[in-house]
């Protein structure tokens, strides 16, 4: 029971650790094809309209990313008694992750590196997340 649990929570972060990244791809295509979207104004106004959402609930959906994870852990934890090493380091990258976004979000500091360790940070987490899967089914 608690296992399945564990899944369920598992799955939901998953879900939201996609939606957060879902900020960065909509507002990467929208930079990096400004000429599609002058042709195809129709296109843009959809874009923007679907992109606002996600840029808007970005901070709050990574929060609920990490208490999704936190609940996972604590019922695998609980269910099989032990640790998995893959899951120690997908958790890691995403508290880092959520602590790194909450840092540019309040000390709006000068420059983008925290931005860029904060995006370097996501395709690690990508990274070990699909290890982690791999490893524990």
């Amino acid at each position: 029971m608690l296992m399945t649990l564990a899944k369920i929570f598992g799955a939901a972060a998953i879900v939201l650790f996609a939606l957060t990244l879902m900020n960065f791809a909509l507002k990467w295509t929208y930079r990096n094809y400004p000429n599609y979207f002058k042709k195809h104004p129709k296109y843009a106004k959809v874009h923007l309209a679907l992109m606002k959402p996600f840029v808007k609930m970005h901070k709050w959906v990574g929060i609920g990313t990490v208490a999704a994870m936190d609940a996972h852990i604590v019922l695998a934890f609980l269910s099989e008694d032990e640790f998995n090493i893959s899951g120690i380091a997908t958790a890691v990258l995403l508290l880092s992750q959520m602590f790194i976004g909450m840092y540019g979000a309040w000390a709006k500091p000068k420059g983008k590196t925290w931005l860029i360790i904060h995006r370097i940070v996501a395709f690690c987490a990508i990274a070990a997340l699909m290890v982690h899967g791999i490893l524990t089914d």
